[in-house]
């Protein structure tokens, strides 16, 4: 299957060249004889999300494409076809009983009327694919080295810790990357995963009513990456980053006030072309 379908950006070649290792590496299981030669013998992953939202539509498609390069079986269910919120959780404990699906997805926003950490806490925590239960936040924080075989990193989290070493390189240790956020089970995940290779994650609090452009200026000058996890339609002014050389990486899909997606953080000004790698979170960015 041809897995070229990503656009001509430095961003899109990394996501190129991640999604052709991975499709690489399950042939090489395939052959070794240690995956299921037929595929719907495979564990399942199922998503849930809210067809309204923009946002989850394009994450959703990257994911129903991504899953079929790579032979994963794969099924996105819209939660805004079921009545109420009562009826999403009913369906994830369902299908935390059915050996078949191997691990549950949920997009956020998920349904108008259900809470998202008590759909995410319905998961049974060995079908959590993104690590982001009350069940396993307590695990990653304080001992996190002690508590590896415990927990599940959030695949975002690790896509950010890919994405640095292709860009910044491979050795992280001493690399000063700014997140930019304000706290947050993703935000500290990112932290936590830095600390593990020995980078310096630089934390840097922030609301649209507390943002200084100048203190994040001054902060540019000494770092080597810039991870955005902010949670609102706050607008970075891209002439901050003419002169800062290493990688931009926006891992939040930002919400109006009506909590629909506005898709990514837009640093206003900002060239591509220069020197600068921006990698957005949908259309082969960070998190697809």
């Amino acid at each position: 299957m041809n897995i070229n379908n990503i656009d001509g950006t430095i961003a899109g070649q990394i996501a190129y060249d991640n999604i052709a290792r991975v499709h690489s590496d399950i042939q090489i299981l395939e052959k070794a004889k240690l995956l299921q030669k037929n595929i719907t013998e495979r564990p399942y992953l199922i998503a849930h999300y809210d067809h309204n939202d923009a946002g989850n539509r394009s994450y959703i498609k990257w994911q129903t494409d991504l899953a079929k390069i790579l032979s994963i079986p794969y099924s996105a269910l819209r939660s805004d076809r079921l009545a109420d919120g009562e009826d999403v959780l009913q369906t994830i404990k369902n299908q935390n009983s059915i050996n078949l699906i191997g691990a549950l997805f949920l997009a956020n926003p998920l349904h108008p009327d259900v809470d998202f950490q008590q759909a995410i806490d319905s998961i049974d925590p060995i079908k959590d694919i993104d690590g982001l239960s009350t069940f396993h936040k307590s695990k990653y924080m304080d001992q996190i080295i002690d508590n590896l075989e415990w927990i599940h990193f959030h695949p975002t989290a690790l896509s950010v810790l890919s994405l640095l070493q292709e860009t910044v390189g491979q050795d992280l240790i001493n690399k000063k990357i700014i997140i930019a956020g304000w706290s947050g089970k993703i935000w500290s995940m990112i932290c936590a995963v830095l600390k593990l290779v020995w980078a310096i994650p630089q934390v840097y609090n922030i609301t649209p009513e507390t943002y200084k452009p100048e203190e994040l200026e001054n902060m540019l000058m000494t770092s080597d990456g810039f991870v955005s996890v902010i949670r609102g339609a706050q607008v970075f002014d891209g002439a901050l980053f003419d002169t800062f050389k290493w990688p931009i990486i926006d891992v939040t899909t930002a919400k109006n006030n009506k909590w629909q997606t506005v898709w990514w953080v837009q640093t206003t000004s900002f060239d591509p072309k220069a020197d600068h790698i921006y990698i957005p979170p949908t259309k082969g960015g960070v998190g697809t």
